[in-house]
C-alpha cells in the first residue's frame, strides 16, 4: 500500500511503501522471529508496522503526510526549503536557540554541556 508522504530527513515527497508490509528482508526477520522465538517476533512485528520507508534516502519513519500539520519540533528540524535543517535546543541559562551539541552557548558563553 504505497501513500503519498513527504520525508523529514531530506524532503523528498512522493509514494512511499510501509516497510514491513512491502520489504522482503524484514518480512524474513519477522517470520524467523516468529518461528524460532515468539516474543522478539511479535514485539519486532509491532514495532514495524505501519513504518514508511523513504525511497530517496532510506529513512525509516521519518515522514508525514503532506497535508498533516507538523508539530513544532518536526518544524525546528525542516529548513526554510523544507531541507533538514540545524536541530536546536533553548539554552538553559539564557533561554536563546543553540545547537544540541554545542558545549557552550554563543549568546551568554556559559557552559552547557
Amino acid at each position: 500500500m504505497a501513500m503519498e508522504r513527504k520525508c523529514l530527513s531530506r524532503g523528498y515527497q512522493g509514494e512511499m511503501k510501509t516497510w514491513l508490509g512491502n520489504h522482503n528482508l524484514p518480512q524474513l526477520i519477522c517470520v524467523i522471529l516468529l518461528l524460532a522465538y515468539i516474543i522478539p517476533g511479535i514485539v519486532f512485528a509491532a514495532w514495524g508496522y505501519g513504518k514508511y520507508k523513504s525511497p530517496e534516502c532510506g529513512a525509516l519513519d521519518k515522514s508525514v503526510r503532506p497535508d498533516a500539520p507538523l508539530s513544532s519540533a518536526e518544524q525546528r528540524r525542516l529548513g526554510p526549503s523544507g531541507q533538514r535543517g540545524r536541530e536546536e535546543r533553548a539554552c538553559p541559562w539564557c533561554a536563546e536557540p543553540i545547537l544540541i551539541l554545542a558545549r557552550v552557548c554563543k549568546h551568554c558563553s556559559r557552559d552547557v554541556a
